[in-house]
C-alpha cells in the first residue's frame, strides 16, 4: 500500500522516481515468485514495474505483499537456523553489517539493545 519493499539491502520505497527506470528485481537475492525471473518459474517483477503501479493500482501492493512476506519468512528461517546452530550473535552482526556498511550508521538503539544481551555490533573481534 505504501510502496515499501523490505530487501536484503534495507527498505526501498519503490514509489520514488529513481526506480522508474530500474529493471532489477525487487531484491536481487530474493527467490520469491515476484523476484524470480520468468525462465525460473517466477513473475520477473521489476522495481520499475512496481513504481508504475505503486499508489495507482492495488496490484502493486499485492505484489509487494507477496515479496515482503516471503522475504520476512526467509529472514526468520535464517534467524531460527542460526539459533539452532548456536550462531545467532554472528547472524545478527552479519545482518546489521550488511545493512549498514558504515557501522557508525547502525541505530544507537539497536547497538545498545543488543549490547545488553552480549552482542557487540561495533567491534570486529567478539567475545560471545
Amino acid at each position: 500500500r505504501f510502496g515499501n519493499a523490505v530487501t536484503s539491502v534495507g527498505v526501498l520505497n519503490l514509489r520514488n522516481a529513481i526506480f522508474g527506470n530500474d529493471f532489477a528485481p525487487i531484491d536481487k537475492e530474493c527467490s520469491c515468485k515476484c523476484c524470480r525471473p520468468v525462465d525460473k518459474g517466477g513473475l520477473g517483477i521489476t522495481r520499475s514495474f512496481i513504481y508504475s503501479l505503486a499508489g495507482k493500482e492495488t496490484a502493486g501492493a499485492h505484489l509487494l505483499s507477496i515479496h515482503n512476506v516471503h522475504y520476512l519468512l526467509s529472514l526468520m528461517g535464517k534467524a531460527r537456523q542460526a539459533i539452532i546452530e548456536d550462531s545467532y550473535p554472528e547472524f545478527l552482526r552479519s545482518y546489521f553489517w550488511r545493512l549498514y556498511p558504515d557501522r557508525s550508521k547502525i541505530p544507537t538503539w539497536a547497538v545498545n539493545a543488543l549490547r545488553t544481551v552480549g552482542v557487540e555490533l561495533l567491534e570486529d573481534e567478539q567475545q560471545d
